[in-house]
């Protein structure tokens, strides 16, 4: 499939342009967030232009994309450890420089 050169991420809801909430498969196997399904005018798939039916219950009976709510589980914790990672970087090299500045204020006999 060809690329119009705009980065991909799959993570992201191709209405909203939103990291995925609670999203949705529908009949054509594209998938959007429940809410950007709710808020369509047709009932048709805005990347194929599929026409799709909605269950008796609505948006609701749609079939959540599990994938994809694992991959979003992990991208969270990814951006969680980097985040936890940068601070510990960041207080250690405070704590040496602190650690260093007390060692050259004092003189050892």
């Amino acid at each position: 499939m060809a690329t119009s050169g705009r980065s991909f991420d799959e993570t992201v809801c191709q209405i909203c342009a939103e990291v995925y909430k609670d999203p949705r498969v529908l009949s054509c196997g594209h998938t959007f967030c429940y809410q950007c399904i709710v808020q369509l005018k047709k009932r048709a798939c805005p990347y194929c232009r599929s026409v799709f039916t909605l269950p008796a219950d609505g948006v609701h009976g749609l079939p959540k994309n599990y994938a994809l709510v694992g991959v979003l589980e992990t991208k969270e914790f990814d951006v969680n450890a980097i985040s936890t990672g940068l601070f510990i970087v960041k207080l250690s090299k405070y704590l040496i420089n602190w650690l260093l500045n007390e060692l050259a204020g004092n003189s050892f006999s």
